[in-house]
């Protein structure tokens, strides 16, 4: 009696049908890595979080949709709520019924009906976990160590590992850069500086039979400028 003579319930139920269709409820994010190692000293010293942040790497993108639909989730729930929320000021209490229940019970079986069908809250989950195992060479013993990480610390761990890329290839770019700067009118000028004879020994390519190269006193590998 109360559904049928109720403006609010009516008029949340097409609430509803509309934000069902938006709503993806695509559960939580989960995965399992394994890594085995041969030695029980390697499992000792092994680093779970590097490895997290390696199989990050590897399967970013899909776990960045993954991410993304959850939070667009809880974006479109909060649309939702705050028409759920309009649409009570405005109606709750406030429809015609029939005079065979009493005003504050339609009232108060309205409201409870009203808040019973409030579509579920989205909710952003991931359980992430990384384990490395080791087996003794006649599988007598096993041993295993493990990290687990939620939600934001899947985010947090991205960030990371984009950072670390960053900061690699902006590495590699510089190193490169430096690379590019020894140019052959560089080399000859060095070379004349010291006499076509190696700065640390002495050598020449006449006493000794051996081809001078130029190279930076730092390895570029090591941070090394021109």
């Amino acid at each position: 009696m109360v559904t049928d003579n109720s403006a609010a319930l009516t008029a949340l139920h097409s609430l509803n049908q509309n934000y069902q269709e938006r709503l993806k409820y695509p559960g939580p994010i989960v995965y399992n890595w394994e890594d085995r190692v041969n030695s029980k000293a390697k499992l000792d010293r092994y680093d779970l979080h590097t490895f997290f942040l390696a199989r990050l790497a590897v399967l970013e993108d899909q776990i960045l949709n993954q991410i993304a639909v959850q939070i667009q989730d809880v974006s479109v729930y909060g649309e939702y709520q705050a028409a759920y929320q309009r649409l009570g000021s405005a109606k709750l209490g406030r429809s015609s019924y029939n005079k065979r229940i009493n005003r504050m019970s339609f009232v108060r079986i309205e409201q409870k009906l009203f808040t019973k069908r409030m579509l579920s809250a989205p909710v952003c989950v991931a359980q992430v976990r990384c384990f490395v195992r080791y087996t003794s060479p006649k599988g007598q013993n096993s041993y295993s160590r493990g990290l687990e990480w939620n939600f934001e610390q899947l985010r947090s761990g991205l960030s990371e590992m984009k950072q670390i890329h960053a900061a690699q290839s902006t590495a590699t770019f510089l190193r490169q850069q430096e690379r590019n700067r020894m140019s052959p009118s560089i080399r000859y000028q060095v070379l004349s500086r010291d006499n076509s004879c190696c700065a640390r020994c002495g050598a020449t390519p006449k006493t000794h039979g051996v081809s001078l190269h130029v190279g930076h006193i730092v390895p570029v590998n090591k941070g090394g400028k021109d």
